[in-house]
């Protein structure tokens, strides 16, 4: 496969709600994912491969839905920079968000690759305003 098409796989089985254990053969043994600070992590975090599994396992349990939108990719060599956006509902309460709560987030991240995996990640999320359910119209 390509890069793009690693990059796209990757986002596809996320988008799909995948298992952790159909993600990792796309994670390199090494990989570091690195999200900068934002809405929902203030001082930002990095991740391991063991991190990264968890939190797709966690999301799993905390979302109801979700759905990513790829809307531009560019590959330069082994990185690709990804532009998307993500959306989702809360299964359940979550600090001060109520169950039911819709999440938007515009995306940038860049992906390089090692050994046709994904190796690092920094991503840089930009949060809409969250959606309580009362306020749907």
């Amino acid at each position: 496969m390509t890069p793009t098409e690693t990059v796209r796989r990757y986002i596809e089985l996320l988008d799909a709600g995948a298992e952790p254990r159909a993600i990792a053969p796309l994670l390199h043994p090494d990989i570091e994912q690195r999200e900068l600070p934002n809405a929902l992590s203030p001082t930002g975090q990095v991740r391991g491969r063991d991190g990264m599994l968890k939190g797709v396992a966690a999301g799993k349990a905390l979302l109801a839905e979700q759905r990513y939108v790829i809307e531009h990719i560019i590959e330069a060599g082994s990185q690709v920079v990804v532009e998307m956006t993500w959306t989702g509902v809360l299964a359940l309460d979550a600090g001060p968000l109520a169950k039911g709560t819709r999440l938007e987030c515009h995306i940038c991240t860049v992906i390089e690759l090692r050994d046709g995996m994904v190796y690092r990640q920094r991503n840089y999320d930009c949060y809409a305003p969250f959606v309580a359910p009362e306020e749907e119209t």
